[in-house]
């Protein structure tokens, strides 16, 4: 039964990157990426929604509880939304697998910054020995993707700025603190989850925040509601999943996370997260631009997830 778990988990993660690529279609059809994320955003709430009916674990959230709770405990959905919208925006600019490792790094940093100040209510984990070693590792791996993405490629055809200028590192900065963003998301909808007694219910408290949130974006941006055909033909039925895919993550992990660990958890879906990553960018799959991958970046992307395993299992374990 572990196994199932396992692969689950690895779809789920395979799923998440997916979503990045489908909604990036979608943009180009909406044209706004606050509209894509809202619409998004409401699949996803819909979605989640359902699923709590069917498990029969809806409860109401009291009124109470909004004076009795620090006020960041509601504010998951928020920092969900910039995720979201961080990432398609990083797509068409970085491809898959950069839009995979950047936000990972602004996890993991984030994520060892909450751990050593407790901030947000997390237990008090200083940094250790194995911490150090595996941002060491996601580092080297971050730079190695970085470097034979760009500079080697740029330094091969004779125009490294073309590839590696200082536009291309505001969109990877971008990608760290959306990263960032996501890992509060994550901590903060634990917490609520602790509350609530049910992560999913927490959840779709985010979902529900992060949705009216955009709408107010939307309705502050005022795009033009139309659906565009930018490959001058038919939109593919498929753009309109990526909410599906982000519902199917969460509904995922909830399931295996008790089962195989949040440790465990994590790595496996960084997997998926990597390689669906690798295949969108080497295919061009959901009409993105093509990205042919190397094999110094597998190694590079092999660094990253060792880096992963070290901090996640050794600190759950």
């Amino acid at each position: 039964m572990t196994l199932v778990y396992l692969i689950t988990g690895f779809i789920v993660g395979m799923g998440l990157s997916s979503q990045t690529g489908i909604n990036g279609r979608l943009r180009r059809s909406l044209g706004s990426p606050f509209l894509t994320s809202f619409v998004s955003f409401v699949i996803s709430t819909i979605f989640i929604f359902v699923w709590v009916l069917i498990q029969t674990r809806f409860s109401w959230v009291s009124i109470d509880l909004f004076d009795e709770l620090p006020f960041w405990i509601w504010f998951g959905g928020l920092f969900g939304c910039i995720f979201l919208t961080g990432n398609i925006l990083l797509f068409p600019k970085l491809g898959a697998v950069q839009t995979v490792i950047f936000p990972v790094l602004g996890q993991i940093i984030a994520g060892s910054l909450i751990d050593e100040f407790g901030w947000f209510g997390a237990p008090v984990l200083p940094m250790g020995w194995h911490k150090i070693a595996g941002l060491v590792l996601v580092l080297a791996g971050v730079i190695g993707v970085v470097y034979y993405s760009h500079y080697k490629r740029g330094m091969k055809s004779g125009d490294v700025r073309k590839d590696g200028g200082l536009s291309l590192w505001f969109w990877r900065i971008l990608g760290i603190c959306t990263g960032a963003c996501s890992t509060l998301q994550i901590t903060i909808n634990g917490q609520l989850g602790l509350v609530l007694k049910s992560s999913v219910n927490a959840a779709l408290v985010s979902f529900i925040v992060g949705s009216l949130s955009l709408f107010l974006m939307v309705c502050v941006q005022r795009p033009e509601l139309k659906i565009g055909k930018p490959d001058a033909g038919k939109n593919p039925w498929w753009m309109w999943l990526g909410g599906f895919l982000g519902a199917f993550y969460v509904i995922g992990n909830a399931w295996i996370s008790p089962q195989i660990g949040t440790g465990t958890a994590v790595v496996v879906g960084l997997l998926g997260l990597m390689s669906a990553g690798l295949i969108i960018d080497q295919s061009g799959a959901f009409h993105s631009l093509r990205k042919p991958v190397c094999w110094q970046q597998i190694v590079s992307l092999a660094s990253i997830f060792g880096g992963v395993c070290v901090i996640r299992l050794l600190s759950s374990g």
